[in-house]
């Protein structure tokens, strides 16, 4: 805090990790193996107290996110078949802004936008596995690739009420526009004819969540809760 108005925070978080594997024989092995995206969130954000009651708080976000996959592709050689790994890491920005009510001793409510982030993955290691000499210009030993994807936004709404003085109810509701990560296209430096994309095809979703604080004694709090 800084004097009774004014107050900064810092979070650090992962809102949003992906990670598949598939068994190596499987069907669909030539358009994925193995993959793992995930981004973490580092958010400073200010707050500033509007009268008694209500605040506003705002932040910019800096998303670091790590993108690693793998597949299968539709030549043999004497070693087996030919395997691809991309690995690349990928930074992106946004913003976030809450509004919080306090209105009374029993009740609390509040707002929160978190704005969609472009990641983008520039320069990202591409190695080759069991590549005969035959296919070495097609498949050249060192290359790169790009991408870039939009992770989605989220809207929340949350309340807290006291029912009695040692148990608080909380009700949560989020609204995540999963739709913008829509596809998953890997470009290929000096190499086009490697190109090639993932159709996601996600939907928009409400997330809801519901949970309880009982406080045992001064000094011991019991909380539980569910979500779908």
């Amino acid at each position: 805090k800084f004097g009774e108005k004014i107050a900064v925070g810092l979070s650090v978080n992962t809102p949003f990790c992906l990670r598949s594997s598939w068994d190596e024989n499987w069907t669909g092995r030539f358009i994925v193996k193995e993959t793992k995206l995930s981004a973490t969130y580092i958010q400073p954000s200010i707050s500033f107290l509007l009268g008694e009651k209500f605040s506003v708080a705002a932040g910019p976000i800096i998303a670091l996110g790590k993108n690693y996959h793998t597949q299968a592709i539709h030549y043999n050689s004497s070693a087996g078949e030919l395997g691809a790994e991309l690995d690349g890491n990928s930074t992106g920005f946004g913003f976030n802004i809450g509004l919080f009510l306090n209105a009374s001793d029993n009740f609390r409510v509040g707002l929160n936008y978190r704005s969609s982030v472009n990641m983008k993955v520039e320069e990202g290691d591409v190695s080759f596995s069991n590549v005969p000499s035959s296919l070495v210009d097609e498949f050249p030993p060192s290359t790169s690739f790009s991408t870039e994807y939009t992770l989605p936004s989220v809207i929340s709404i949350g309340t807290s009420f006291n029912l009695v003085r040692e148990l608080i109810i909380g009700v949560d509701i989020s609204y995540t526009t999963w739709s913008s990560f829509d596809t998953l296209e890997f470009d290929f430096k000096n190499e086009p004819q490697l190109d090639y994309g993932n159709g996601m095809f996600y939907e928009n979703t409400f997330t809801f969540r519901f949970g309880a604080e009982y406080k045992v004694s001064d000094k011991v709090a019991v909380r539980g809760g569910i979500a779908f």
